[in-house]
């Protein structure tokens, strides 16, 4: 959870919501002193230190300066800007924000005296907003997130940016604690912050900003694929180190990782191969079997069978054509690192005794 320093929280309260029988542009300065004289009273007679507003506490002094603020002419029209933007004001008064949500295109929301009146707001509510995406990974709303206009100042705007490093690195070192215990029993803490939706936000971070967190990051996910791809699942292994290059900022990095992603697809790539060619010679000696089967209960008092057992056995040497198969299984086999078990199958073969034949 992201820990915003105390001197930016400026959670906003709309001066609107307190006129709830003026509509923002009847706002004046009249309707401004009875509203705050309205709040002093309430708070007099609730015989309590501070009144609650929007999950906000307002003490005394809170309020006078909060009305005083708005007797100044420009305040009260930004304010009045700001109610008109259900998004903005939503986002500003209550910390949310949703997929899709765009605010009001206006040339105000560029212009630097607006930026710097509504700057420690949005501050507050952007580093809120940014904590539960990244803790809970709410990828449409870390969308909206970041593509509505961030009205912060340069220097709101880099104590945002430095909270969401802050928590960015604590997954990264979560990560770093599982690729160093060379276990794979904290798989499952990891799983969301390598996976394409954790890292599809990360990346929507501005390169320039955070590129060497990015690249710090992407490397660590690449590391924790190594392992994953030797130990747990390779198809997920590969899944993962594709996630890392997605991340990755700069193009030393990006080919780090991409070499690894080669080297683990070949790898991969023989290991189906083998195990493709180890069904195909199993394949063969199914074949095998059948034509054996076959043979013993369609033969009748040849030499291929021994009459001196009283249960017929096939003597399989002196098919030529089945030698040939099975010198083509057992290619197949070798092949795939499986000999032990076409040996096993070609003594049960030799033992192999079918029912009698009919005459």
């Amino acid at each position: 959870m992201l820990h915003v320093n105390a001197k930016f929280v400026m959670q906003y309260i709309s001066p609107i919501a307190l006129l709830k029988e003026v509509s923002p542009g009847e706002v004046d300065n009249k309707n401004l002193t009875i509203a705050k004289k309205k709040l002093l009273a309430e708070l007099d007679l609730s015989g309590g230190a501070s009144i609650i507003i929007n999950n906000r506490e307002l003490f005394k002094n809170d309020i006078i300066n909060f009305f005083d603020s708005l007797q100044q002419h420009e305040n009260i029209n930004y304010h009045i800007i700001v109610a008109n933007d259900a998004v903005l004001l939503r986002f500003l008064e209550h910390n949310v924000i949703e997929n899709g949500n765009r605010f009001t295109n206006t040339e105000l929301y560029r212009n630097e005296q607006f930026i710097n009146w509504v700057s420690g707001y949005y501050c507050t509510s952007f580093c809120i907003v940014a904590a539960n995406c990244l803790t809970y990974i709410y990828d449409d709303e870390w969308l909206a997130l970041m593509a509505n206009p961030l009205l912060m100042n340069a220097t709101d705007l880099e104590e945002a940016w430095g909270e969401v490093e802050t928590e960015v690195r604590q997954s990264l070192e979560r990560l770093r604690e599982f690729f160093n215990s060379k276990s794979v029993e904290g798989k499952k803490g990891i799983d969301l912050l390598v996976g394409f939706r954790y890292i599809s936000m990360l990346q929507r971070l501005p390169a320039q900003r955070f590129t060497i967190l990015r690249d710090e990051y992407a490397y660590m996910v690449m590391q924790c694929s190594i392992e994953i791809f030797n130990k747990v699942n390779k198809d997920e292994g590969l899944i993962i180190v594709e996630n890392g290059l997605i991340l990755a900022a700069s193009e030393n990095i990006r080919r780090q990782i991409g070499e690894k992603m080669s080297e683990m697809q070949s790898i991969n790539s023989r290991r189906k191969k083998r195990s493709s060619w180890s069904g195909r010679g199993l394949g063969i000696l199914i074949f095998i079997i059948i034509r054996i089967i076959w043979y013993s209960a369609s033969s009748s008092g040849n030499s291929d069978y021994n009459f001196q057992n009283t249960i017929p056995v096939y003597n399989y040497k002196n098919d030529t054509g089945l030698q040939r198969l099975l010198d083509t299984a057992r290619v197949e086999i070798d092949s795939a690192q499986e000999k032990h078990h076409f040996d096993s199958l070609v003594r049960s073969l030799k033992k192999m005794k079918p029912g009698p034949s009919n005459p």
